[in-house]
């Protein structure tokens, strides 16, 4: 059985998980996935990670929720601003 992700699992300030939060929303919008998904990308992604600190929070806000959305989708090597045609996500779960 499959239990669904419902919420982000990463170690941050309230600032960085609403931003992450918002990296989820833009997920959904730009990927035919769900929200769980989204999630559950996220969270595999920053397993780990910490962003408590005003410095991971400043790095994690540096970059834009597009850009990271495309970058948690389709990995961190993929390149995708060169363009998306025949770029493949990354597997999931």
């Amino acid at each position: 059985m499959r239990f669904a992700v419902t919420s982000i699992e990463i170690v941050g300030s309230e600032v960085a998980l609403d931003y992450m939060d918002e990296i989820v929303q833009e997920m959904v919008l730009l990927f035919p996935i769900t929200r769980d998904e989204c999630v559950g990308r996220l969270n595999r992604f920053w397993a780990g990670q910490d962003f408590s600190g005003e410095l991971k929070v400043n790095l994690l806000k540096h970059e834009v929720t597009t850009f990271w959305a495309k970058t948690i989708y389709y990995g961190p090597n993929a390149r995708w601003w060169n363009g998306e045609e025949g770029l493949d996500p990354e597997p999931y779960p």
